[in-house]
């Protein structure tokens, strides 16, 4: 590297130094057999009762502070921080208890920087803890759902009338 491209390089932002291209070529799980059954075992520990009911209870506890609104609520860091906290600490009590040497760090470091390439329910739900616009969407959501009765479908369906015939 030159002088300038140096200059160039040590000016990126700390999210860029943390997820520059050595980190993303080479996250500390591959993805693989060994993080496939983490996968797995998280799938088992999001569908058990203890778990839905420790999300249940806090989307219970903090739903009517949401708002489908831009503008975020101080509050919505308290709740998002109290939120992660739980969910995260049961997850990982559960994972360690299941998977020798599981560290929640390292996996949730290397779902960060495979975003883009994963999908499912096990990845949304790990996007509410360290997205808050994730975190968001899902509390906005059940929010509406308590207001209205029955969850909004507004954005998938679309009510038309039907001519009349003449």
């Amino acid at each position: 590297m030159n002088g300038e491209e140096e200059k160039e390089h040590s000016s990126n932002s700390p999210i860029d130094e943390y997820l520059d291209d050595d980190f993303l070529d080479n996250p500390p799980f591959e993805v693989g057999d060994d993080f496939d059954k983490i996968i797995g075992e998280m799938e088992n520990i999001l569908v058990e009762d203890e778990f839905m009911q420790l999300q249940m209870q806090l989307l219970e506890k903090h739903w009517h502070h949401f708002e489908d609104k831009e503008e975020n609520k101080l509050i919505y860091t308290d709740i998002f921080y109290e939120y992660t906290s739980a969910l995260e600490n049961y997850i990982e009590k559960e994972l360690i208890q299941r998977i020798p040497g599981f560290e929640l760090e390292e996996f949730l470091d290397t779902v960060q920087a495979k975003r883009l390439d994963l999908d499912g329910d096990v990845f949304e739900l790990l996007y509410t803890l360290s997205d808050f616009m994730s975190f968001k969407e899902l509390f906005v959501d059940f929010a509406k759902e308590k207001r209205n009765g029955c969850p909004d479908l507004s954005d998938i369906l679309q009510v038309e009338r039907i001519p009349e015939k003449s």
